[in-house]
């Protein structure tokens, strides 16, 4: 009798052995994966008028894709690396919305006010340095209509050496577009010649300006450039 107890409790032992390791065997625990933090690298950046700014999705993977447009910047993403450029000038806080993988992601960008320039006329580049020294000026105008306005490095000659502004516009949304003419301007940086020579047709925005009789206008050159002109209110 002991004997068939002992055969019975081997048996039930064995039956249980096995038990527990098919159930090992089939359902293995999965260790807990922490859901995956998909983050900007910086919340908010801040970029100039004319230059770029980078920022990461950090730990994103798939095909990310900007929600609607910001009037004045220019998006390019690249996997999840994001670059935008402020091509007019937008000063204030703004907010970008990206979409991917079915989820909504969010950047604010600022762009700061630029720092006055406190002069009547001129031509100033973004560190705020005058490309020539100003001899002459000459406003044409007629039935009180702006024509242009000439600014010259030359009193004795003023056509070899000057920087025109013609056919000024503004535009209720402060974007204004003109015609520039320029000979015999050198000033140059990282051996880029600023102003060459020629004429060009340009649209700008107006920049706020201390001198009530003026107008600050920043505009792109059609070699890259960026320029500040200083001149009389049209």
């Amino acid at each position: 009798m002991n004997k068939m107890l002992k055969n019975l409790a081997v048996m039930l032992m064995m039956v249980l052995g096995f038990s527990l390791y098919s159930c090992d065997k089939d359902d293995p625990i999965t260790p807990h994966q922490p859901p995956v933090n998909i983050h900007f690298s910086q919340s908010e950046v801040s970029v100039s008028p004319g230059n770029v700014v980078s920022v990461t999705l950090e730990n994103f993977k798939g095909t990310l894709k900007q929600e609607g447009q910001v009037a004045g910047f220019k998006v390019q993403i690249s996997g999840n690396r994001i670059s935008i450029t402020a091509e007019g000038y937008k000063p204030g806080t703004h907010t970008f919305t990206f979409k991917g993988e079915g989820k909504t992601y969010t950047l604010k960008v600022k762009v700061s006010e630029l720092d006055q320039i406190s002069a009547p006329y001129g031509v100033f580049d973004m560190k705020q340095v005058s490309l020539f020294t100003i001899k002459y000026t000459a406003k044409k105008q007629k039935a009180g209509k702006f024509l242009s306005f000439l600014m010259s490095k030359d009193s004795d000659h003023p056509a070899t050496s000057y920087v025109q502004v013609l056919n000024c516009q503004v535009s209720p949304d402060s974007t204004v577009t003109f015609t520039l003419k320029a000979r015999g301007i050198d000033y140059a940086r990282d051996n880029v010649r600023y102003l060459p020579d020629g004429e060009q047709r340009l649209t700008g925005n107006l920049v706020k300006h201390s001198d009530p009789n003026a107008i600050r206008i920043l505009t792109k050159l059609s070699n890259g450039q960026s320029i500040n002109l200083i001149i009389p209110k049209p």
